[in-house]
């Protein structure tokens, strides 16, 4: 679900207009669902402005049960330099981590491929190709964003992964989840 994009706690605006009512109804029938927000942050600081907005709109939801993820591919990132680039993504991922999120980083495959591998070695990468499998290695791969589920009408972002992530997080007690709450065999997720 989108939650924002920018600077949030500054403009208020920049929550998206459906946020609550996709939280509410996706919670109203017990589906698993994480957050994303997407992202202008070409500064260390711009990056923890936004950060601390997407925090406060997590905490207002929480529990969550599955990833949150910061949505970077804006064209005046790309153009940032490689060390400024992980910089500012880093910023953003310590801040909402350091509040107790899973958070994962989301782009398109040759938007990633400026990060370096050792680099993206520290995060769930969440990777869009449409075309084919990514040559990078991720852990949840969107291989279309024309699908298809019933019960919502018009095109809808498909996403695949072997990994049971709201598994992970509740527990490592993570996303506002006790961590002694229940124990549970992670499954993988096709």
């Amino acid at each position: 679900i989108e939650s924002s994009y920018g600077n949030v706690a500054k403009y208020p605006f920049q929550k998206d207009i459906q946020f609550d009512n996709n939280v509410a109804k996706t919670k109203a029938v017990d589906m698993p669902f994480g957050i994303y927000h997407y992202s202008y942050a070409c500064t260390v600081e711009a990056a923890k402005a936004e950060a601390q907005g997407f925090i406060a709109l997590l905490d207002g939801i929480k529990p969550i049960p599955h990833i949150v993820a910061l949505d970077v591919e804006e064209r005046d990132q790309y153009n940032l330099s490689n060390s400024q680039l992980e910089a500012v993504t880093k910023a953003f991922i310590d801040e909402v981590e350091g509040a107790g999120y899973f958070c994962a980083l989301y782009s398109y495959e040759n938007f990633l491929c400026k990060y370096s591998q050792a680099f993206r070695d520290n995060y769930v990468i969440w990777c869009a190709n449409t075309a084919k499998e990514p040559s990078i290695d991720y852990g949840i791969w969107q291989y279309s964003f024309t699908g298809r589920v019933d019960g919502i009408s018009g095109d809808v972002d498909l996403n695949r992964t072997e990994v049971d992530y709201p598994v992970i997080i509740k527990d490592t007690g993570l996303n506002g989840y006790d961590k002694n709450e229940n124990k549970s065999e992670p499954t993988l997720v096709k």
